[in-house]
This record gives C-alpha cells, sequence and structure tokens, in this order.
C-alpha cells in the first residue's frame, strides 16, 4: 500500500512538472508576449501596419453606413436620440426623492451619464455634418 501512495505522489509531482513546463510562454517570458503585441496593438515595428488596419476598417464602415446618401435620416435619428436622453433626464430629476436625499445619488449618476450620452450625440451629429464622401477617407 505505500509503495502505491509513493507512486501515485510521483506521479502527481511528474504531472505537475510537465504542466509548468511544457508552456512555451512560461519558459520564454516576455519575448513571446512582445512578438504578439507588436502585431496586434501598434507596439513598435507593427505601429505600420496597425494604422493600415484602423484605416482598413475606418473606411469599410464609412463605405458601409453611406453617410452622404443618409446624411438627414442620420441627423434626425441624432436629433431623436437627443430628445430621448432630454427626457429620460427629466424623468430622472422628477424621481428624485426629496425626503431622503442621500438615496439620491444613483439620480445624480444617471443624469450625469445622460449629459456624457448627450455629449457623444453632439460629436456624432459634428461628424455626420463634417463627413465628406466616403471615397476620400477621414483627410479627403
Amino acid at each position: 500500500m505505500k509503495h502505491l501512495f509513493n507512486l501515485l505522489l510521483f506521479l502527481v509531482i511528474c504531472l505537475l512538472i510537465y504542466i509548468v513546463f511544457r508552456r512555451p510562454s512560461t519558459v520564454e517570458g516576455l519575448e513571446t508576449a512582445t512578438k504578439s503585441i507588436s502585431g496586434i496593438t501598434g507596439v513598435a515595428g507593427g505601429a505600420a501596419d496597425y494604422v493600415t488596419r484602423l484605416t482598413n476598417a475606418v473606411t469599410q464602415k464609412t463605405d458601409i453606413l453611406l453617410i452622404d446618401k443618409y446624411r438627414t435620416d442620420y441627423e434626425n435619428a441624432i436629433l431623436k436620440a437627443d430628445d430621448l436622453i432630454n427626457v429620460t433626464m427629466l424623468q430622472e430629476v422628477l424621481s428624485l426623492d426629496t425626503s431622503k436625499p442621500e438615496k439620491n445619488i444613483q439620480t445624480f449618476m444617471n443624469i450625469a451619464y445622460l449629459s456624457q450620452a448627450k455629449d457623444g450625440l453632439n460629436k456624432v451629429m459634428k461628424y455626420v455634418d463634417n463627413a465628406k464622401s466616403s471615397t476620400g477617407g477621414i483627410f479627403g
């Protein structure tokens, strides 16, 4: 029985050693991580490729949206979203509990988030207003 226990203990230790040393990332350290990061996030030598992929993604999305053709529809949608935010902010203000002001923190946080959303909508509206032909890219 003792021999069986020793054999099982030996096998468990061997399995643990195998698991720890079989992965190259544990053995090689940062070398492997650096290679993958430079290709994906634009670090160091991969920056030019990263910019190219970003430019292609922007061009593809711009081509799909057809801003020149649907500019009025997009502007109307943004204006309606702005109206929805205004109404929601009004609802939040009207839901304030005057008997327990300390419970209003979440309501004020909701109003702050909605205000940030309005700022975001304003930026989107400016983008739609200033967007040129989809063939010109972001600088064209």
